[in-house]
């Protein structure tokens, strides 16, 4: 099964001026800074299974403001498709940010001004 990878996306953003934290339930979580592409977690997409993961992202210069963070439900349909069906918000300050499929097992998290 392949495994899930996440990107960060800050348009207007110098690269590496913030830095995603990716956490699936039961899983490592992962970090990646805007403008260094797509990371491999460790969650294998499997068909019609969902995953409850947190999300935040933060500044990197000091203090390291957070940004936005919450809850994200992944959930895919069909194991040999291996696409992204739904994500959903649960509470947090996500709405700061649009959460994409880019088909396959990849997904992007982009900051909106």
């Amino acid at each position: 099964m392949p495994k899930l990878q996440v990107q960060l996306a800050a348009p207007g953003g110098r690269a590496g001026d913030y830095v995603l934290t990716f956490v699936p339930y039961e899983h490592e979580p992962v970090k990646v800074e805007n403008g260094s592409g797509y990371v491999e977690t460790e969650l294998e997409v499997n068909g019609t299974d969902e995953v409850a993961t947190v999300i935040e992202v933060r500044k990197t210069a000091w203090p390291g403001n957070s940004v936005a963070n919450g809850s994200v439900h992944l959930h895919w349909t069909d194991a040999s498709q291996t696409t992204i069906a739904t994500l959903e918000t649960d509470g947090g300050s996500l709405y700061d940010c649009k959460i994409t499929e880019d088909g396959g097992a990849k997904v992007t998290v982009t900051l909106q001004a």
